[in-house]
């Protein structure tokens, strides 16, 4: 055996940089190949499919000017547009995949066809109402697979999918509509799927059990490297189909090219993102239908109304991300439907029975569902209703006795509800801001508690200001906020230009659970990223020790 000839480092490089480039004149040359083979194979089904529309066109042309009724002359013009979606799915067929025929002579009822045709139809109708056809044999060349990058977490429940043969529903990707942006959802968290771009083209291949003479096993010095591209040629004028799946073995001591084929061209990958559920939705759909008590029922013959597997399917969130959206809404399923309780109607019937237990001096951490239904005797308030009410503003329920059970309210939760039904009741709008001393004491007349100022910093989604005698507060849901983390510091930062660290805190909760518990890493995280801390003369500023945080670029271009 000859010695193996040595390089100088210089040489290597150069070398490397030699064998980079050709094996990106060898990509280019498989495809090119491949668009060439695909070209030629079905250029006679192409021409025949191309004649028969354009005669139907003509013929579609003549319907249309000889109609004799707005109806008629409005159909034909149908017909005429899907024809032209016709032609063009023939003129614009991406060239490097197999061409699939309008008037197939086999497998004509192929439901897998007739799927990934209607699928190309689609795509030309949508390029043409965009003006985009020129750009669309680039868009499905590069469409027909989708590569994402798995999180540990991700991975595994794939694994525990192979190993067990179990299936999971809960895994899936969801965007219910063309323009939102698609998520996959495991069983209790949410993940964000985003474009990432590649600096150069990945091929993804597909193995071939067809080999050819390794062209490679050879001194590796700038000649012999040349060549390379002298013995490609060769091979492709002898048999065109072998160079569509050659692929360079990186191995030394390999004495074959393995053979590939080229399945795909891939730019960019999708990444998974931990983010929040997009619980926003929920109110396009339930608001609607939201229940104001049985007389206002017959209001709702002729809306639309959702079972939990349909809000599953249309609202991008896990399942348990999902319950607890609904839970935290007052939601209730009704005769298998769920519905939102209307925040006015709660009100009635808990401050009505409040107000009877008060005059009775009843303990308020042990009422029976028996009291409470006495105490709106003659409303007409259903049951089911009462005890769903008393049910969400209870830390512990007894249920010894099934028929009666006994509820120990929640004082954080009696006192943020009518907290902030007293905030809408001063500002139905939302855009007036109320004195802070003028709240408080509203407040503490409607709560039966005291030291609600404790549980208010902890418990309401809130906007405090300064003017130049007191501080005003405005009720500011967390729900009327975007889901998605930029959107969400924009719309913070236009409404006030400086944060306390703990005024902002609660508008970030959704973005910073770990486990179901907050994490401060997170939220560190969070703000590292959006916004930056606020200095006056030279120093960091604070008050009561709070830090205060403004955005980190001009709100018009976060």
């Amino acid at each position: 055996m000859p010695p193996k000839k040595v390089h100088s480092a210089k040489g290597q490089v150069g070398l490397e940089r030699q064998l980079k480039a050709l094996k990106l004149m060898l990509i280019e040359r498989i495809i090119e190949s491949k668009e060439k083979k695909f070209t030629s194979k079905y250029r006679m089904v192409k021409h025949f499919d191309r004649k028969k529309v354009e005669r139907a066109i003509k013929k579609a042309e003549r319907q249309v000017s000889e109609a004799q009724t707005p109806q008629e002359k409005e159909s034909s013009k149908q017909k005429l547009y899907e024809l032209q979606i016709d032609y063009n799915y023939i003129m614009y067929f991406p060239k490097g995949r197999k061409y699939m025929s309008l008037y197939p002579t086999t497998d004509a009822d192929n439901p897998n066809m007739i799927s990934r045709r209607n699928k190309i139809r689609e795509l030309i109708r949508e390029a043409m109402e965009n003006s985009e056809l020129d750009s669309l044999n680039r868009h499905l060349e590069q469409s027909q697979y989708k590569l994402i990058e798995l999180t540990p977490e991700i991975a595994a429940l794939f694994d525990e999918i192979r190993i067990q043969g179990e299936e999971f529903p809960s895994l899936c990707i969801k965007a219910a509509l063309p323009h939102e942006e698609p998520i996959l959802c495991t069983k209790d968290k949410t993940f964000t799927i985003r474009k990432q771009h590649y600096s150069n083209s990945l091929l993804l291949l597909s193995p071939s059990l067809t080999f050819v003479p390794n062209v490679r096993n050879r001194q590796r010095d700038e000649v012999n490297d040349v060549d390379m591209i002298d013995d490609f040629e060769k091979i492709s004028n002898d048999d065109s189909e072998r160079v569509n799946q050659i692929n360079i073995d990186e191995s030394e001591e390999s004495s074959i090219l393995r053979a590939f084929e080229v399945v795909d061209v891939l730019n960019y990958f999708c990444e998974l993102t931990l983010s929040a559920p997009k619980i926003e939705q929920l109110n396009e759909l339930l608001q609607p239908t939201i229940y104001k008590g049985p007389e206002e029922e017959s209001g709702y013959k002729d809306k639309k109304f959702y079972t939990f597997d349909e809000l599953d399917n249309l609202v991008q969130a896990s399942v348990k991300e999902l319950k607890q959206a609904l839970e935290s809404k007052f939601a209730l399923e009704i005769d298998g439907y769920w519905r939102y309780i209307d925040h006015e109607y709660v009100y009635d019937i808990f401050s009505t029975i409040l107000s009877f237990i008060d005059l009775f001096s009843a303990q308020l951490e042990s009422i029976s569902l028996k009291n409470a239904c006495d105490a709106v005797n003659g409303y007409g308030h259903p049951k089911f209703i009462i005890q769903h009410i008393f049910e969400c503003f209870s830390e512990s329920i007894d249920f010894t006795d099934e028929s009666n059970p006994i509820f120990k309210l929640s004082k954080e939760k009696v006192c943020r509800f009518f907290g902030i039904h007293v905030l809408k009741d001063m500002d139905k709008l939302y855009n007036e801001r109320i004195p802070l001393d003028l709240f408080f004491e509203s407040w503490d007349k409607a709560v039966p508690f005291e030291d609600n100022a404790i549980i208010f910093n902890h418990s309401l989604n809130h906007l405090i200001g300064r003017s130049k005698k007191n501080q005003l507060i405005r009720y500011f849901p967390v729900s009327k906020l975007s889901s998605s983390p930029k959107q969400r510091f924009k719309q913070l930062f236009s409404i006030k230009s400086e944060w306390r660290e703990d005024f902002i805190k609660p508008f970030l909760v959704d973005f910073c659970l770990d486990s179901d518990k907050f994490s401060t890493k997170k939220f560190n995280e969070l703000l590292l990223e959006y916004t930056k801390i606020l200095y006056l003369e030279g120093r960091i500023y604070r008050e009561e020790g709070m830090v205060f945080y403004t955005s980190k670029w001009p709100i018009s271009l976060i």
